[in-house]
């Protein structure tokens, strides 16, 4: 039978046609379906063999005529390996992670720095890609320098709520706080982690007890120092400050902002990466020194402002 009338559905190819029939589908089987397909699209997005495979057929069907640095500034546990994902799903762009083999030191004392930008310069000259992504934030200090060495690149630089940040490192890293931030306080060689002195660390430093500091106290003096390096690149067209709670709640909006700084074309579902809940830690009190704590305040909206200044 070559159709069906209003009144019937076709079935196997339209050799029989019968009376409308309607199944009820739970909406708690639907859920869990759409769930599916959700995880399964992110998965794909996501997949790195996927967007290899994307970037070699870009390479071939738009070869570079220009080769050109991107950044991702900011300070640890901030949001900026997934700001790093998002701008590499671009086919244009050929991203490095912190530290791989290539534009960074792999080992003593300098390991994950960036090597000098005459090297880098000539690694660039051999890329396939347009574009070449790197996160390089032991360099945060000297991102102004970065890109003035080259002058046609863009940076990002992401930042997210002090106390996300603390908990995160606590979490993730098992080292002794007060240890570790000994370059900053100027109580150690300084590295990569002094190389710029952090006026408002300092006097905090001179004026409580730090034998008293809390592991949190310790990654909050770090997160003020490390934030605190955005202020010379304020206004600078070549950096585009980013709130990582916006990203996360408004996804499209700031994901395709970041395309545009850079000047990349960027494609909706590229925000699907995104993930619209961060992880939660449960059972951490944070508790600061009151005067550390004011500080963080006082950073953050300083921050907000910056980023509110840019629109």
């Amino acid at each position: 039978m070559p159709g069906c009338s209003e009144d019937g559905v076709a079935l196997s190819r339209g050799r029989f046609c019968g009376k409308r029939s309607v199944t009820k589908v739970s909406p708690g089987i639907v859920q869990v379906f759409m769930e599916l397909i959700d995880r399964l699209k992110g998965r794909l997005i996501a997949s790195h063999k996927v967007n290899r495979v994307r970037k070699v057929i870009h390479q071939h069907i738009r070869p570079s005529r220009g080769r050109t640095f991107l950044f991702v500034f900011g300070c640890q546990r901030s949001g900026t390996s997934v700001t790093q994902q998002l701008i590499g799903l671009s086919p244009a762009v050929y991203s490095y992670g912190e530290g791989d083999h290539g534009y960074f030191i792999q080992e003593g004392k300098d390991k994950n720095r960036l090597i000098d930008s005459h090297q880098m310069r000539s690694f660039l000259l051999k890329e396939n890609s347009e574009y070449v992504l790197l996160k390089p934030l032991y360099e945060s200090q000297n991102a102004k320098l970065l890109l003035d060495a080259f002058p046609a690149s863009r940076a990002v630089w992401i930042y997210r709520n002090y106390v996300d940040v603390i908990r995160s490192h606590i979490s993730y890293y098992s080292y002794d706080a007060r240890e570790y931030i000994k370059p900053i306080l100027g109580e150690a060689p300084p590295g990569w982690m002094g190389e710029a002195i952090c006026p408002r660390v300092r006097e905090i430093a001179s004026s409580i007890d730090m034998g008293a500091l809390s592991q949190e106290d310790c990654y909050a003096l770090y997160w003020i120092a490390r934030n605190e390096l955005y202020k010379k690149n304020h206004g600078d067209q070549r950096v585009l400050l980013v709130k990582y709670e916006r990203l996360l709640s408004h996804s499209n909006e700031v994901s395709r902002n970041i395309y545009k700084h850079l000047g990349l074309k960027y494609r909706g579902w590229y925000s699907s990466l995104i993930g619209k809940k961060t992880r939660e830690y449960r059972g951490l009190d944070l508790r600061l020194h009151p005067a550390i704590e004011e500080c963080c305040q006082l950073v953050g909206l300083e921050m907000d402002k910056y980023e509110c200044s840019q629109d």
